[in-house]
């Protein structure tokens, strides 16, 4: 806590108009910044937790499991801020990072399918393009563990990857299923629940291309500059 003294005085000695810092000036601010962020996060996400509790204590199984899916996106929101602190340049690496945002949601629903990742070899996404995605991955895998695999089968998995090729950014999300049932693609479009939305607003931010099939459960893609 003393450095966040120390920032305060810094600010007030500077004064509103004043913005020349020195590098350990400028450090110490951005780590004051990152200890708000961070505690602001968990401290929401402990809020849902308790209304978890609630809603479960009530046997309110719907409410509950909307209270658990966006606890869920805010320590999302959470891995992706403390990724791009910790990151020394502009690029992040991908297949730990993708990791992360998997293991938390595991950890959160308790519900566990196979995932593989395989990213193109030296491959690096600058991380506003890794943020959105970051989001659109978490948005798709909550999903998947909701709706895609209707019985247990050690032959359902997902598969996740990324490639280049001529400036263009090549993202697939495949629900291999044993079983699958067909979806009606359109519908699924058409569709107003907050997931798909925040899927859709972070493809359009990606100025990306958004396709979905079927293909022994649905191959998601997505093409972006």
């Amino acid at each position: 806590m003393e450095e966040f003294a120390v920032v305060n005085h810094i600010l007030k000695k500077r004064g509103c108009h004043e913005f020349e810092f020195t590098p350990m000036q400028k450090e110490l601010i951005l780590k004051e910044i990152n200890f708000h962020i961070k505690n602001n996060l968990n401290t929401i996400a402990s809020l849902f937790g308790l209304q978890i509790l609630n809603a479960q204590s009530a046997k309110n199984q719907a409410v509950s499991k909307v209270l658990q899916t966006n606890k869920v996106r805010i320590n999302i929101f959470s891995i992706l801020h403390e990724t791009v602190y910790h990151q020394n340049g502009t690029q992040i690496s991908l297949d730990k990072y993708i990791y992360r945002i998997i293991n938390l949601i595991n950890s959160e629903t308790k519900v566990f399918v196979p995932v593989s990742v395989e990213i193109e070899d030296a491959l690096f996404l600058p991380w506003e393009k890794m943020i959105k995605l970051g989001m659109v991955i978490g948005e798709l895998y909550t999903n998947s563990l909701q709706y895609a695999f209707p019985e247990n089968s050690e032959e359902n998995f997902i598969k996740i990857s990324l490639s280049k090729n001529n400036e263009k950014y090549k993202f697939l999300y495949h629900e291999y299923c044993k079983h699958p049932v067909k979806t009606e693609i359109e519908k699924l479009f058409s569709t107003n629940t907050i997931g798909i939305k925040l899927v859709k607003i972070n493809v359009a931010q990606l100025q990306g291309k958004f396709s979905v099939k079927n293909e022994r459960g649905l191959l998601f893609s997505i093409l972006f500059p």
